[in-house]
């Protein structure tokens, strides 16, 4: 294969980044961090209305404005923190793991089905260090799948999915089939790590979700449908800078073949998100508030596809 030099100059960019991050001590590493968000959330200023006005539609108008800015700050201040971390991945070892994420009684809960071959999904939002989790289900041998997109830049594509191998047992690009690789790989015992908190960009599943109607994927019940397997509902928090725990288990969400599976699927998503609703109410500082797309906008037509 032939690349562009515009996808070699790319891939040797990561790359020397990666390398940089990789050798850069923790808690030095961290404050370059701080400095980079700091810096990023000063010149953000017309992103940053954004995320308050999300904020203050969650929280209520009448949360301080000092309120309001020290949720979004923190909150992107992780977000930095999370990017370089995950480029760490493939140094972190499974000592460090041991030492800087707490499970909790999550995964003491998995063990007997996870030494009884059996599979499961685990549903988290965005909060916190979400990669953090994955890798500590892996360093605790739960396989874990992942859902990641797919780069423009094939090389670094490729590179990307090597790091991400650290804390995966199987990677899978978004595609038109996804569904049936990930199913034959739950019923062999593997575990699916899926983060359902997202906006879809064409029509789905419409789920009560922070005091309003979000358009959500039905994914993440559909494999549990499918698979006939458990979710775990959990969230995840950042407990001052380096130091990372599973905050709230929440009760396990089973599929019930007694109900029809749209009205099944909906059931299993809205008790999952209601979960979440809750945990982000409760630490909203550790939630991602600033995505481009709204979680609670509506689907627009120029969204939906074939049109």
């Amino acid at each position: 294969m032939i690349y562009r030099p515009k996808h070699i100059a790319e891939y040797v960019a990561v790359r020397l980044v990666v390398g940089l991050v990789q050798v850069v001590p923790y808690r030095l590493l961290l404050s370059v961090g701080w400095l980079v968000a700091a810096i990023t959330f000063l010149l953000g200023r017309k992103r940053l209305q954004e995320t308050e006005r999300r904020i203050a539609s969650v929280l209520g108008e009448a949360a301080p404005p000092k309120q309001m800015r020290h949720i979004a700050w923190i909150s992107w201040r992780n977000t930095i923190f999370n990017a370089f971390e995950t480029l760490r991945i493939p140094r972190t070892s499974p000592d460090w793991v041991q030492k800087h994420f707490d499970g909790g009684e999550m995964l003491e809960q998995m063990i007997p089905e996870r030494d009884a071959g059996q599979g499961a999904i685990i549903a988290l939002p965005h909060m916190g260090n979400w990669e953090m989790a994955g890798l500590a289900c892996h360093v605790h041998r739960f396989p874990i799948i992942i859902i990641v997109g797919k780069q423009r830049n094939p090389l670094t594509n490729q590179y990307l999915h090597d790091l991400r191998a650290s804390a995966a047992s199987v990677i899978i690009e978004r595609g038109t089939d996804i569904m049936r690789p990930i199913a034959r790989h739950l019923k062999k015992g593997k575990y699916l790590a899926i983060l359902p908190d997202v906006r879809m960009p064409y029509p789905d599943l419409a789920i009560p979700f922070l005091g309003s109607t979000a358009n959500l994927g039905s994914g993440m019940a559909l494999f549990a449908r499918v698979t006939n397997l458990p979710i775990y509902p959990c969230c995840v928090v950042r407990d001052g800078w380096t130091r990372h725990r599973i905050a709230e288990t929440y009760p396990v969400v089973r599929p019930d073949k007694s109900l029809d599976k749209s009205e099944d699927i909906e059931r299993m998503t809205a008790a999952v998100i209601a979960n979440f609703d809750e945990a982000i109410r409760k630490y909203p500082e550790q939630w991602f508030w600033h995505n481009k797309r709204w979680v609670l906008d509506p689907v627009e037509k120029d969204e939906q596809p074939n049109s």
